[in-house]
């Protein structure tokens, strides 16, 4: 992978010159993503908290893990840490150590994300126990129907069933091959600029970096992120909310209708066909970095509270 541009980001590229009509659902999802993925949900849902962190360099990230004894892989509590930008030297660590350090980052911002769905899921259920609705219960429902852009039915139960496919969590598995193969680990242009850790664009040149390589008349950006965190919370939003992604929201339904434990991270991987132009190679890809980096072998984790 181009240590300057996300291999998703080239994908559309090639795509966009040659098949401009397949990509159309994964620009339209991108487009959603930009303009509502990266804003916080009603914050009356949430109590998640992280401690945000900023290093000069990767020994001193290094250093900051050795201080709260977390490892790679991790025990089953992780440190509620949030770098906000990875360090500058990312890339010229060993092979390993960049990995260690990579996914250590991202690791409690997926758990982190993970748990505010998982606090909106327990609150969208605990919603039957508290007809009617309360003002404050419908405003609440109102405002996460529209951030996932839901119609409003004349049933509250079905609407709460629709919510409840889309807000959920996303195996940490997943999330972390991903980001390790948009990002070249890290060490990328636009993660090291940007934070973008997924490729996705922006039409805003004030919301972000132009690419060094651009098809001629394209205009996007690429989308530019205060921290980590935004762009991980970006990128779950746009698999919970996307229309490319609804074979994944259904598999995941499917999952938890069986009484599954885990996602099982390597099924949901077929989801993201429509993620890249390479469909079922970059599935492939995926299921392989996950493969090879044991991530289906993380075990039950939690946040330190």
């Amino acid at each position: 992978m181009s240590q300057t541009t996300p291999r998703g980001l080239s994908d559309w590229q090639t795509m966009l010159a040659t098949v401009p009509a397949l990509l159309l659902p994964v620009l339209l999802a991108l487009w959603l993503a930009t303009q509502w993925g990266w804003r916080d949900e009603p914050a009356a849902l949430s109590s998640v908290n992280l401690l945000t962190v900023e290093v000069s360099s990767s020994r001193a990230l290094a250093a900051l893990f050795d201080e709260h004894d977390y490892h790679w892989p991790p025990a089953e509590r992780v440190p509620a840490l949030a770098l906000r930008a990875f360090p500058a030297d990312l890339g010229e660590q060993p092979i390993n150590k960049k990995k260690r350090l990579f996914f250590q980052s991202l690791l409690p911002l997926v758990l982190a994300e993970n748990a505010r769905l998982q606090e909106k899921r327990e609150w969208l259920l605990g919603l039957d126990s508290r007809r009617p609705l309360s003002a404050e219960d419908a405003e609440q429902l109102g405002a996460l129907r529209e951030r996932y852009k839901l119609t409003a039915t004349d049933d509250a139960e079905q609407d709460i069933a629709n919510l409840l496919r889309h807000i959920d969590k996303v195996p940490v598995a997943l999330v972390l091959a991903q980001a390790a193969n948009e990002s070249g680990w890290g060490s990328s242009r636009f993660a090291q600029q940007a934070n973008n850790l997924f490729g996705e664009w922006t039409w805003r040149a004030e919301e972000g970096i132009a690419p060094l390589v651009r098809n001629e008349g394209s205009r996007h950006y690429v989308r530019r992120f205060d921290s980590l965190a935004d762009s991980v919370r970006a990128y779950i939003y746009n698999l919970n909310a996307g229309h490319a992604y609804a074979d994944l929201r259904r598999m995941r339904a499917e999952m938890r209708a069986r009484g599954a434990e885990r996602f099982d991270a390597l099924s949901l991987a077929t989801g993201l066909e429509r993620y890249s132009a390479r469909g079922e190679e970059y599935v492939a890809e995926i299921q392989q970095m996950i493969r090879g980096n044991r991530l289906q072998q993380l075990g039950s984790l939690e946040l330190e509270h």
